[in-house]
């Protein structure tokens, strides 16, 4: 993944970041992430924060991360690897038992 985007501060101290690129083609638009934005931490931008991960139209992974403050982006990506690592688990333990996936 060679285009990581770097992890910026703006100037609402929210961090947002993306993996993948969308420079061609569809991509989120800007108000749809602003809305699920809002729906997060009571609309204070202190507690809020997402981590949307998608496919885009031409195949390439896209990771979206918006947090009101490194804590909370810490704790999305924590919570996130925690998900991902117990799917692996059971996956794991499913191929163990003789089940194909």
């Amino acid at each position: 993944m060679d285009d990581i985007e770097d992890i910026e501060d703006n100037e609402e101290d929210d961090v947002e970041g993306s993996e993948g690129s969308e420079e061609e083609g569809y991509s989120i638009p800007d108000s749809l992430l602003d809305a699920i934005w809002e729906c997060t931490g009571s609309g204070n931008t202190n507690t809020g924060g997402y981590l949307l991960a998608y496919v885009g139209r031409d195949g390439t992974p896209v990771v979206r991360l918006r947090a009101g403050t490194r804590t909370l982006e810490m704790g999305l990506r924590k919570v996130t690897a925690s998900f991902l690592k117990s799917i692996d688990d059971i996956e794991y333990a499913n191929f163990e038992d003789g089940y194909s996936f």
